[in-house]
């Protein structure tokens, strides 16, 4: 049997999944006694809008010839969109990403030289970066 323990501890936890097109993601413990019995925390609630000022990809190289490495900083287990877009804001390309854990190639050849707009939206269309994108 494990002793009690009567001092604060400190928990952290990474949320892989994320939600990237919410303001705000709420959690709460389950915290479980030896004998079975259980007490959940108060909800805490966090705001992600920093996630949205942060960059979430890079782009290598830039500018590119026929292919561009889109490498995510921020390793979610999430659906996301990516989509090049033309200087008049047509779309061009749209690619749905299943996870943002591993990088991505893009295949440019079909695109004319010019600048685009590469960006990273979510499932329900909110734009969550836009970087511009060079082909030469």
């Amino acid at each position: 049997m494990l002793p009690y323990v009567f001092k604060p501890l400190f928990y952290e936890f990474m949320d892989n999944y994320g939600v990237l097109d919410q303001d705000k993601a709420y959690y709460r413990l389950k915290q479980i006694d030896q004998d079975g019995n259980f007490k959940f925390s108060e909800i805490v609630s966090i705001s992600i809008n920093n996630l949205q000022n942060d960059n979430l990809f890079k782009i290598n190289p830039n500018p590119t010839n026929n292919n561009v490495d889109i490498k995510f900083l921020n390793k979610l287990k999430t659906n996301a969109i990516i989509s090049i877009y033309d200087i008049n804001g047509k779309r061009l390309i749209m690619n749905e990403v299943e996870s943002l854990e591993s990088d991505y190639n893009m295949d440019l050849s079909q695109l004319p030289k010019g600048i685009f707009n590469i960006t990273l939206e979510s499932q329900n269309g909110k734009i969550l970066q836009s970087s511009r994108l060079i082909k030469q």
